[in-house]
């Protein structure tokens, strides 16, 4: 398994790169956790399945990479929503309603689409991977649109009672375990007793906290400043 630190932007090539084999997923030093990124699609899904041993009716998030990409599968009532969250959500999951999909699939559930959103060099390396990723491939399995931001999982077995790994030797470990090729550090980790955040639309239209993690009452505090949720139109 190969170690490289994000911040290396040459060393981002090396991301790319995995992305384009029959096993195009890597290790990624997220702030809270240790996670699993993979290319957009089937190959992607199949992959981390393989490592997580997922158990069924599980769906898989992505990053908020360039946001304009995000934004042409957003469901086009909800684009001022996320114009206006895109910031005040940093540091949490944001489950959107979505149009453009394709089949029923797992990044997609109930016609939605969740991305985590994060900032600084993480957000930009992101960028930098979407944007280089996306020169080669044309189509999206998942989006009639190209989205192609990386999806992402915790690093673990899926229903583990321990939750996600938190420490270097332990991510390390089941890293070679699993014959992942690819662990990138960024030195974000923080020492965390929750996992990030999920806010999640209701059917009436109303954005809410679907699941608690880090920061939830901060991120919470700057949602209720803004004025979309009170006046969202219901699809």
């Amino acid at each position: 398994m190969k170690e490289i630190h994000i911040d290396d932007q040459k060393q981002l090539e090396t991301i790319i790169d995995t992305f384009n084999t029959n096993f195009p997923v890597v290790i990624l030093e997220f702030r809270f956790v240790y996670g699993l990124m993979a290319a957009n699609n089937i190959k992607g899904v199949e992959a981390i399945n393989k490592i997580k041993k997922r158990l069924p009716n599980k769906f898989y998030g992505s990053f908020l990479g360039i946001d304009e990409s995000f934004k042409k599968i957003i469901h086009p009532n909800y684009l001022d929503d996320f114009n206006a969250i895109a910031s005040s959500g940093e540091g949490a999951f944001l489950r959107f309603p979505i149009q453009n999909m394709k089949l029923p699939n797992l990044t997609c559930h109930n016609q939605t689409h969740q991305v985590l959103i994060e900032y600084g060099k993480l957000k930009n390396a992101i960028e930098f991977i979407e944007k280089e990723y996306i020169k080669s491939v044309k189509t999206s399995d998942f989006f009639t649109t190209n989205f192609q931001s990386p999806i992402i999982s915790s690093l673990n077995i899926s229903g583990d009672i321990h939750g996600a790994i938190t420490d270097k030797k332990s991510a390390l470990d089941f890293g070679s375990k699993e014959k992942i090729p690819l662990f990138i550090h960024s030195d974000c980790l923080t020492i965390a007793s929750k996992s990030y955040p999920i806010f999640s639309y209701s059917t009436g239209g109303i954005l809410n906290l679907e699941r608690p993690g880090m920061n939830d009452a901060e991120i919470l505090n700057k949602l209720n400043k803004l004025s979309f949720h009170t006046n969202i139109i219901e699809i």
